[in-house]
């Protein structure tokens, strides 16, 4: 530990100060923040007590305030225009940071020494505060919990500055400072001396101790905190006289603060986290999350295995995000893309499409097993746990491992990020390529000179480029952290939503899953805060338990440099139109049986090249799904021409046409009867088909073995469900799908809805009745479901709950 130090490689934060005298601050380069002071036991104690004493009384006197006034304090400054409540802000903090995330500004700026308050305080800022919500949220927090539960938080707030050396703080050697579960201020930061007490230096290694300067900087925030909201409720009742604010009040039952918006999202909650008593692990929740993310990428292999449009689509993804599309600082093409696109450029997208399906599955079913083996051990030793000691060995353990697999998957996310996002076309025409170098593939890319950008493509690409640059001292707040920035930044501005494609889009949201797992580990206090240092300790052991975890994913990772795979000539001369949404007819479904044989001879390929028994073992997750791919693959019939059916009368017009009219994107009046016969027997295709191209009809139906409910839905829910459950055989073609009236259609049955990162949103079983969650893109950059994506939607619910069109009804 000490090199790191000394080399400038390490986060103060981490370390473990019990085993560094203060003789070693003289040793340290000088790019490496020292203390501020040394100071005596003596004056650390005189320190601690004037500020402790200072918190406990301004949060007795918050308390009896807020247990008397939160109603009248939260009517009366919802009520209040920014302005007024701005001008109230500054009366109690006259250079309260202006912006949001002022750390962030500061260190933008190289502004440091004189932006110590940024760094302190980066929550309570006007840019934030001035909106109804946070001080709201802050004054319930705060003064309805006592202060030791946020010492964490409040010292995880100024990583970023004590990481960077803005702040700075005491050092005192061989003491403990104690904080949890005391309310007096001869017991709140009461100073123990590691001679005097047997379990003293445990208490600081296991987390339930502070390191002095780390105890009196943590006072020095919260006295700030607790001044400014006892200051701003005065401030809101300025009407009553301090006398009586307490004495002639009773106490009322506590209110609640009403959630915003119609839908649950993780952006929002990361917004108003700071302000609120801080969250314990949630295990269930993120496995929740994680379950989603594995079913998702075992549909996203499934659909490029049977549906050649998402196929084509998704490969047309890939190579607009490659590097090699970028013209070099001589305004060249690539080699590999002059005077055509040659094979070894389609090999290397179709590797990378394969090779990131295979993995992703892998990533998400492992990290999925190693969170639902962790409950084993928390429920084991539930009972013995306690803050005051360190975890027990295996649990210990267990979360080691599971932190360093997450370490570990999070790097070829960032890294395809990384090299994706320059090649994005609406951030193309900032980035140009170096000229190739003889005997390399490797590609460099960097800023146009003298390009012009925008505040929008400024501010994000500072942010993705903190999230992948490790050498950044800002990746000491957690890539969270970082993640709940760009999420902030994109949505708040349609002009910033344009410049993330979607491709980049899904690429933010699993490295936002990611960051979201190793946050929910972080708040597993104090335990959480000797995590890196366990890892440090047993590293090796750690990575020999990944090897082990990861076998035979090497297999995945095969280059198609050199194979025959491009011979098929799939991408450039038509052999993937897939013509889905238009009308059946004897053209239409030759061209798609042919996009299917051709789509099965792509795969037949990959399978020959990386066969599934050879290349994977039976734990592997791809090797389980491909097993069993034969059983869910559909096909397209052969056409047969529909029987005549003798005139009749024409019907008067029911409510049920009325309802399908809606659902009409181009009217067609046809000559043919609205329905065709569907043949009874299965029917061959051209060529022998894979283990994976079994011939099914094409209808969604729903399970034999599982009875299916039947939801009544309004009018609105019940357009959606029948655009999603269309079936090809009806004349008439259904249009779009606005985004927020198929979230409102997935709220109607039995789903919590909830926004994650990026595009992604989670929908949640409210019942026992469904046992698994289910996520969906939102399209982009327009929220509009094409039909196309809507067919693969239906077919997912199909396949996972086994819903069909025939389910739902119309309550009106």
């Amino acid at each position: 530990m000490s090199s790191a130090i000394q080399n400038g490689n390490a986060d103060f934060s981490n370390f473990n100060w019990s085993s560094i005298p203060p003789s070693f601050f003289g040793s340290l380069i000088p790019d490496i923040p020292r203390p501020s002071s040394f100071p005596t036991p003596e004056e650390v104690r005189r320190e601690s007590r004037e500020r402790s004493s200072e918190v406990l009384s301004d949060w007795d006197a918050l308390q009896k305030i807020i247990d008397r006034h939160e109603e009248r304090i939260q009517k009366r400054w919802r009520q209040k225009t920014k302005t007024k409540r701005r001008q109230i802000l500054l009366s109690v903090w006259s250079n309260m940071p202006k912006v949001h995330r002022p750390d962030f500004e500061a260190f933008k700026n190289a502004k440091r020494k004189e932006s110590r308050e940024a760094y302190m305080w980066p929550h309570i800022n006007l840019k934030d505060m001035e909106q109804p919500r946070p001080l709201l949220l802050l004054l319930k927090s705060r003064a309805r919990n006592a202060p030791h539960l946020f010492l964490h938080a409040d010292l995880e707030a100024s990583k970023l500055g004590r990481g960077i050396g803005a702040i700075r703080f005491a050092f005192l050697h061989q003491y403990t400072m104690m904080f949890v579960g005391r309310t007096s201020p001869q017991k709140y930061g009461e100073l123990i001396s590691w001679d005097d007490h047997d379990h003293a230096f445990d208490w600081l290694n296991s987390g339930w101790g502070l390191h002095p300067g780390y105890g009196l900087l943590a006072l020095e925030i919260q006295q700030q905190i607790y001044k400014v909201l006892l200051e701003c409720t005065r401030q809101i009742l300025h009407d009553i006289t301090e006398e009586s604010l307490i004495a002639d009040f009773p106490v009322l039952p506590e209110p609640t603060i009403n959630d915003e918006g119609d839908w649950h999202s993780l952006a929002a909650v990361a917004a108003d986290a700071p302000y609120r008593l801080p969250a314990g692990l949630d295990l269930d929740s993120i496995i929740t999350i994680i379950d989603g993310k594995r079913s998702a990428s075992e549909d996203h292999l499934l659909a490029l295995r049977e549906d050649p449009g998402y196929f084509a689509g998704v490969v047309n993804a890939y190579k607009e995000h490659r590097q090699e599309i970028l013209l070099d600082t001589r305004s060249k093409k690539h080699p590999t893309l002059t005077p055509y696109i040659h094979p070894l450029f389609w090999n290397r997208v179709l590797g990378s499409i394969v090779c990131d399906a295979y993995m992703g599955l892998e990533v998400w079913s492992t990290l999925h097993s190693l969170l639902v083996n962790l409950r084993q051990p928390l429920s084991k030793y539930h009972s013995k746990i306690s803050p005051e000691k360190s975890l027990p060995t295996e649990l210990y353990d267990a979360f080691i491992d599971l932190w360093f697999a997450l370490k570990q998957f999070m790097i070829v996310p960032v890294a395809v990020l990384k090299m994706a996002t320059p090649a994005s076309p609406p951030l193309r025409s900032l980035w140009v390529r170096d000229p190739p170098e003889l005997g390399t593939s490797t590609m460099r890319v960097q800023t146009r000179e003298n390009v012009s950008m925008s505040k929008s493509q400024t501010e994000l690409l500072w942010i993705l480029n903190m999230f992948w640059d490790d050498s950044s001292p800002i990746l000491r707040v957690g890539r969270k952290t970082l993640m709940d920035e760009l999420e902030r930044l994109v949505q708040s501005d349609p002009k910033n939503k344009e410049l993330v494609s979607f491709r980049i889009a899904s690429l933010i949201s699993d490295l936002a899953v990611f960051s979201e797992c190793c946050h929910q580990i972080e708040l597993y206090q104090p335990w959480a805060s000797t995590f890196e240092n366990g890892l440090a300790e047993r590293e090796d052991e750690v990575r020999e338990n990944y090897i082990k975890l990861t076998r035979g994913w090497n297999k995945f990772l095969k280059s198609f440099e050199g194979t025959s795979l491009r011979e098929l000539r799939s991408f450039e001369d038509g052999r993937f139109h897939y013509p889905v949404e238009k009308r059946r007819n004897r053209e239409n479904v030759e061209l798609m049986r042919l996009a299917e044989e051709n789509l099965d001879d792509f795969w037949r390929a990959v399978d020959a090249y990386m066969p599934v028994t050879r290349g994977m073992t039976q734990e592997n997750a791809v090797y389980v799904m491909l097993s069993r791919l034969s059983k869910a693959i559909q096909r397209t019939p052969e056409w047969v021409e529909p029987q005549k059916q003798p005139s009749k009368p024409k019907a008067p017009e029911i409510s049920h046409a009325e309802i399908r009219s809606e659902l009409v994107y181009r009217t067609e009046k046809a000559t043919e009867p609205a329905t065709q016969t569907q043949p009874k027997t299965k029917v061959k295709s051209r060529g022998e088909p894979t283990k994976s191209a079994n011939i099914v009809e094409p209808e969604l139906n729903p399970r034999i073995d599982d009875a299916q409910p039947l939801f009544k839905v309004d009018k609105r829910a019940f357009k959606v469900f029948s655009t999603l459950f269309f079936q090809p055989s009806q004349s008439s073609q259904p249009g779009e799908i606005p985004w927020n009236d198929f979230l409102h259609a997935m709220a109607s049955t039995a789903f919590a809805v909830e926004k994650l990162y990026g595009s992604v949103w989670q929908f949640s079983p409210r019942n026992s009745d469904v046992e698994r969650s289910i996520q969906f893109h939102e399209p982009h950059p327009i929220a509009k479901i094409p039909f196309r994506m809507a067919r693969r939607i239906g077919r997912r619910l199909n396949r996972a709950y086994g819903w069909n069109g025939d389910m739902f009804k119309s309550s009106s």
